[in-house]
């Protein structure tokens, strides 16, 4: 609403009944995302309020002492949420997840490396990659779908690091630093770039 307040409906299970939290969306929202079932809404404190399917990030009581202010960007997954956090330790971001594990809610394995530096959080509907200010691309979810960076690590550093992410539905892919490209995931969904890079034959690539 005008007044910075928000307000649901829909069916229950997909996030249409916001009643459990409808005091604190009451003022104060400016922007919200939402995924498959469940919602994330993003205040002028820098706090968030979630509500929907549990099992689709809809409960992010896990972390909720850690989404209490300095929230800048929230990114959805098919049935998970990241939020980026200020970091005054560094000049990117915190990466804070939550939902269905294995798209994306569960970046344990990973959280040394989303601890500040981060610049980019990009999502597909399984997964999640993040870019950190040194190039690294660091990856989670589910491994077919791009969730596991390693077999194209190697070549993103030999391209100078990531200046760039993008995705598909199942797929992820980087601009490198020295202008070529590169793609993992599903292979049906651009997983695979070698034909885009014959057809660009070493031309620098700027944007996909």
């Amino acid at each position: 609403t005008r007044g910075g307040g928000a307000v649901a409906w829909g069916a229950p299970g997909c996030g249409g009944d916001a009643s459990a939290v409808q005091d604190q969306l009451q003022f104060g929202v400016v922007d919200i995302r939402g995924n498959g079932r469940a919602f994330v809404a993003m205040k002028d404190d820098g706090s968030v309020v979630c509500w929907g399917n549990p099992d689709f990030g809809g409960d992010a009581s896990a972390t909720a002492h850690m989404l209490q202010h300095s929230v800048v960007d929230i990114v959805p997954s098919l049935k998970a949420f990241a939020a980026l956090k200020e970091d005054p330790m560094s000049l990117g971001y915190t990466v804070l997840t939550w939902g269905d594990p294995q798209t994306g809610g569960d970046s344990s394995a990973v959280s040394k490396s989303l601890l500040g530096n981060v610049l980019q959080v990009v999502a597909n509907d399984w997964a999640f990659a993040a870019r950190r200010d040194d190039g690294e691309v660091v990856c989670w979810g589910d491994r077919a779908s791009g969730g596991d960076v390693t077999p194209v690590a190697q070549r993103i550093a030999d391209g100078g690091g990531a200046a760039a992410l993008y995705h598909t539905t199942r797929a992820f892919a980087a601009v490198l630093q020295n202008g070529s490209i590169c793609a993992w995931g599903e292979l049906s969904c651009g997983g695979d770039s070698k034909p885009a890079e014959h057809e660009l034959g070493g031309e620098k690539v700027i944007d996909m």
